[in-house]
């Protein structure tokens, strides 16, 4: 759905107490797109020297500018005492990121919780020219978002899409009225014919 890779130029990025960071991205979607979800992130951690650290990641929707919104579609807990000192991709498996517009934007985004610096998330600090979005930094706990030009971090957004399909066509039979016949007698002249209207119209089963 989206990603971003590099081999050179890459940096470590402090998740801490008042700096938190972001990667804002929008998908390119097929023109016959209804909506889109996120099953899965992947991006690369490693630990900041201790073990106590705690980061909420978090699936936000992107407001005006490409920022994060505030509004939390799901979030993970990363624990520092589950990393080690080298880098290695963390996957989250998200289920609550559904139903997403065509032009709507989503921002993974790194929450300090407890710990100096909880943790370090790998990325591309000069030269970087994602396509399709860019990283966000927050040094006042989220009160605010600043674009962090020519930077983003490496990750891969693994994401469904939903589109319209080929019109299908259905013939529904409704009951609309019924007929009856009563004979009170042998003589078939003695017969009395009438119709009754059903006022719900019932759908019929083929």
């Amino acid at each position: 759905m989206s990603s971003y890779s590099a081999g050179s130029d890459l940096g470590n990025y402090m998740i801490k107490t008042n700096q938190w960071y972001a990667q804002y991205f929008l998908p390119s979607l097929p023109a016959d797109t209804i909506s889109w979800k996120v099953p899965r992130v992947q991006f690369e951690a490693s630990s900041s020297g201790g073990t106590t650290g705690k980061v909420r990641v978090q699936l936000q929707s992107a407001g005006a500018g490409g920022l994060p919104s505030g509004m939390v579609l799901e979030e993970k807990v990363l624990l520092e005492s589950t990393l080690t000192p080298t880098y290695a991709v963390q996957e989250y498996d998200f289920a609550n990121a559904t139903g997403l517009s065509p032009g709507q934007g989503l921002c993974p985004v790194f929450e300090w919780v407890n710990d100096g610096t909880a943790c370090l998330i790998r990325g591309q600090s000069n030269e970087a020219t994602p396509t399709d979005g860019h990283l966000l930094m927050s040094t006042d706990g989220g009160g605010s978002w600043s674009v962090e030009s020519g930077e983003s971090l490496l990750y891969s957004v693994y994401g469904t899409v939903t589109t319209a399909g080929t019109p299908q066509i259905e013939a529904t039979q409704y009951l609309g009225g019924v007929t009856m016949t009563v004979q009170t007698a042998d003589d078939e002249t003695a017969v009395v014919r009438t119709a009754v209207r059903v006022l719900n119209a019932p759908e019929m089963t083929p």
